[in-house]
Parts: structure tokens; sequence; C-alpha cells
């Protein structure tokens, strides 16, 4: 369990869980609505729609995140710089700002450190 739950290959117990709970939703939602009538039946399938991909979504995005942060830090390890410390974001946007913020910086950084700290 201890492997499954690791942010090195990306938490694939938590893209199980995610995916699990699209799929159940998925079914269980139209299913409360087909014993309720016919419009809480395509109420239910527009929920469980939802539900599956927006799960889907999470956990795929969850997933690379860990991966893509897990790299970051081997990589600046290997590098022998400290890590800096990472704050979460609080939405998408946020992070995405972050992160095209924060490779850019790294980019310039290793170009810069070309000619700066040369081996």
């Amino acid at each position: 369990m201890l492997l499954g739950s690791s942010d090195i290959i990306g938490n694939p117990v938590g893209l199980v869980d995610k995916l699990g709970t699209g799929v159940f939703e998925f079914i269980a939602e139209p299913s409360k609505g087909l014993l309720r009538g016919p419009d809480e039946f395509i109420g239910g399938i527009g929920k469980g729609v939802q539900s599956l991909v927006g799960n889907v979504v999470s956990g795929g995005f969850d997933s690379i995140s860990k991966i893509s942060g897990s790299l970051y830090s081997v990589v600046k390890n290997v590098s022998g710089e400290k890590n800096a410390k990472i704050e979460k974001s609080s939405n998408i946007g946020q992070g995405l700002i972050k992160g095209v913020a924060g490779g850019a910086g790294e980019l310039i950084g290793g170009v810069t450190g070309i000619f700066t700290k040369p081996i």
C-alpha cells in the first residue's frame, strides 16, 4: 500500500479511488433517478456524467501533478540546490500561473547558470 500511494509514481491508489467514485456515481445517480421518474432519471444521467468526467480529470491531473513534483524534487536534489517551499494553489488558474512563472524562472536560471557557474 505504501508503494501504491507514492507520489513518485503518481499515487495510483488515489487515481483508482477517484475513478471508482466516478464510475460508481455514473451508475448510481441514473439508477436513483429511474426509481423517482423520467425527469429525475435525466437529471441523474447528468449528475453521473458530471461526476465521472470530474473524477477522471481530477484524478488524472492529481497524478500528473504528483509525478512532476517528484521529478522536480529529484532534479533539484541532483543539481545540489535546496528545495524551495512550494505553496499549494487554491484553483487551476492560480496553479497554471505559478507553474508557468516557476518554469520560466527555472529555465532562465538554467541558461544563465551555464555562463555564471560552468563546470
